[in-house]
């Protein structure tokens, strides 16, 4: 294996991310996969770093301000990560002692030939170690939307955007939350009990910590162990990652009674897979098993075969949206799982392979912006879980916060509205329409919802599906907002930030 400082692959990551304008979590992953056979604790300190250093970026930068004469902004690329991940190191890595810590710093600056920054690096360093408690923050009275910019790392005008939409008390809540650390979100996907406890005993044995998910009769929390990938199970499809917004999309508004589904911006697959196992357990008589196999007398295989009694495209392809769309009659029945470009659906199709569900999801690429006459009240149900600004998943991607800019809310506002616009018209009557986000702010949520209900005459049956699925308990914070739809606020669910408003299109002899 190459041999590796774990330091400056942090720092290298870390400038990497800035200048190239690369998501962190790709930049991560392009060196875990380069590193493969890097020992499990560089890569736990290698992951701690990096996010952790992302995380708290605003703060790490009010911090290095008073202890460096040079701003943060004016500082060379190599300096700032450098500074910017021992800082991170000091504050919050209570078990690396602080003079390794600038060591290491200074080790790092000579390696790259700036050995004349030594003393300066040094400097800044054991500075800050001396003097910890006396770092001086903004007032939280004087001065609160910069004081919760400061503590929680967040840019001034999502704070404003977020107690403008929700409060202070919520938009404190949801803050707080983004900073937890939280397991990683599982959906099984066997469903027989002596599978369940299969699988689970196969965790408990490889010393896998978990929990069950409170809200979702399938999910489990997965305390952090290394790559997913290795847990036991993933190999056969037993799982999938996936967190409880997400899978209350299809966990609400699917029933499994459906034949035709549409999923208009569908990458990575996950809420397709999702709607074809409830499709699938609906048809082996709600007792089946969500892995594709023989159950109760149904043949569901995981391969390109009819699986359990619903049949779709077995092929592969990613098809081109040139003029020769797929019409909803050729997946009848079955799910159509399109997005806007191939490297997308590659994604589909690599988990929809794994987990043998190729057999009826038909992936293709299609812009959900234009609208395709074909598909004109060809579906049962459509899935429009649209592009958003992604507020409510900051906690797992923390460069989105430093990356959004506040037009941009809007623009996304607009192209939302353009693929509402063709999404209505796909669904039969009678048939469901699912808009979901990812994200928190009212004009990207309960706004849409608003505009679907008003201007198309869709019936918002949200609570009445939540009523039906959710635990009892759980049904008190499905009234955290006013409107249509459910607001999944982080700190009130163990989730991400989700909206989810499930709709049903009126008959012909309702309108």
């Amino acid at each position: 294996m190459k041999e590796y400082n774990i330091r400056a692959l942090v720092a290298d990551t870390l400038v990497r991310t800035e200048q190239d304008g690369v998501f962190l979590s790709e930049q991560e992953n392009a060196v875990l996969d380069q590193y493969s056979g890097m020992d499990p604790r560089d890569r736990s300190f290698y992951k701690k770093v990096c996010d952790g250093t992302y995380e708290r970026l605003i703060q790490i930068d009010h911090i290095l301000d008073q202890f460096s004469k040079t701003p943060v902004k004016k500082m060379k690329p190599y300096i700032r990560a450098v500074l910017r991940m021992s800082v991170y190191q000091l504050m919050w890595m209570k078990n690396v002692p602080d003079s390794a810590v600038c060591n290491e710093a200074v080790k790092l600056v000579a390696s790259r030939g700036m050995s004349g920054l030594k003393g300066y690096v040094n400097a800044v360093l054991r500075n800050l170690a001396r003097n910890k408690d006396n770092i001086s923050y903004p007032d939280p009275e004087t001065d609160p939307v910069g004081y919760l910019s400061v503590m929680y790392s967040c840019p001034k005008w999502i704070v404003e955007r977020l107690k403008g939409d929700w409060g202070e008390e919520i938009a404190c809540e949801m803050l707080k939350e983004f900073m937890e650390q939280r397991g990683v979100s599982l959906r099984l996907r066997v469903t027989d009990a002596p599978d369940i406890e299969a699988l689970e005993k196969e965790w408990t044995d490889a010393g896998i910590i978990f929990s069950r998910n409170p809200y979702v009769t399938e999910g489990r929390f997965v305390e952090p162990s290394g790559p997913v990938n290795l847990l036991p199970g993933y190999e056969r499809g037993a799982f999938i990652v996936q967190d409880t917004g997400a899978m209350l999309v299809a966990g609400l508004g699917c029933t499994g009674e459906e034949h035709r589904v549409i999923d208009l911006c569908a990458a990575p697959g996950g809420k397709s897979i999702h709607a074809a196992d409830i499709m699938i357990r609906h048809a082996a008589g709600t007792l089946g098993r969500a892995d594709g196999r023989d159950t109760t007398g149904i043949q569901g295989r995981a391969d390109d075969r009819n699986t359990a009694g619903i049949r779709g495209r077995a092929d592969d392809a990613v098809i081109s949206s040139d003029g020769n769309m797929l019409s909803s009659d050729d997946i009848s029945p079955g799910i159509l799982c399109l997005d806007i470009s191939e490297s997308r659906c590659r994604r589909i199709t690599e988990n929809i392979r794994r987990l043998g569900l190729s057999g009826m999801i038909t992936v293709g690429v299609s812009d959900a912006s234009l609208y395709h006459e074909e598909y004109e009240e060809g579906f049962d149900l459509v899935i429009a879980d649209v592009p958003c600004s992604g507020l409510g998943v900051i906690g797992h991607k923390p460069d989105i916060k430093y990356r959004l800019k506040p037009e941009d809310i809007g623009q996304l506002a607009g192209l939302q509205r353009q693929i509402i616009d063709n999404a209505v018209r796909y669904v039969r009557p009678g048939g469901r329409l699912i808009y979901s986000t990812c994200t928190v702010t009212r004009q990207e949520n309960r706004d849409q919802a608003e505009y679907i209900s008003s201007g198309y005459g869709f019936k918002d049956i949200t609570a009445e599906c939540a009523g039906a699925k959710l635990p009892a308990e759980c049904m008190d914070r499905v009234s955290d907002h006013e409107g249509p739809g459910l607001q999944i606020i982080p700190g009130r669910w163990r989730s991400d930030g989700f909206y989810i408003a499930v709709f049903e299109k009126k008959t012909q002899s309702e309108t």
